[in-house]
């Protein structure tokens, strides 16, 4: 039993990670920012995930898969994914996630069934990064519940994701 916790913790010691969480700039702001140094003696992904989102159209119960959008609407459920950002939006609102220093890859993932207390199927948008040796990402995580979606929240999605041109311009900015 110890010689399995003993390589188990050798696993985890390979891997740290110093994050930053920073608070919407304002009350009303549908966004926070995530910041994350992670060093990594070995290679791994990193995922930096927004909120889980019910991910079916249609009627309750229905069991219609949401459509894949080439870019997000408001008029239309969906999901859609670029290089540095992931959002769904369904009948239970918005969640959505961006790359502020352009390291990683969006990405909108189907979970499994029932790993959410609120919605059988759900779909979590991620920002997946390789890290081998040091790296730092920022994420900026927006989300909006059903009954707060108003028209025009769009606007704030792409005013949201103005991220920083490098590293060093990110940590000066926010005092790291």
């Amino acid at each position: 039993m110890s010689v399995c916790s003993e390589a188990a913790a050798d696993v985890v010691a390979d891997v740290t990670v110093e994050t930053w969480l920073i608070p919407p700039p304002t009350s009303t702001s549908p966004f926070h920012t995530r910041v994350h140094k992670i060093t990594s003696a070995r290679a791994i992904l990193a995922a930096d995930s927004g909120f889980a989102i019910h991910s079916h159209t249609g009627p309750i119960e229905s069991e219609r898969r949401m459509p894949v959008l080439k870019a997000p609407t408001e008029d239309q459920w969906g999901r859609s994914k670029n290089k540095e950002s992931g959002i769904a939006t369904s009948r239970a609102g918005i969640s959505g996630v961006s790359d502020l220093l352009h390291t990683g890859k969006g990405r909108v993932h189907d979970v499994d069934g029932n790993s959410n207390t609120n919605f059988a199927r759900t779909v979590v948008p991620s920002i997946v990064s390789q890290v081998n040796g040091e790296k730092w990402l920022a994420t900026r995580v927006f989300a909006i519940p059903a009954d707060s979606v108003k028209q025009g929240w769009l606007k704030a999605w792409k005013s949201c994701q103005k991220g920083w041109d490098s590293i060093d311009e990110m940590k000066k900015e926010l005092g790291i």
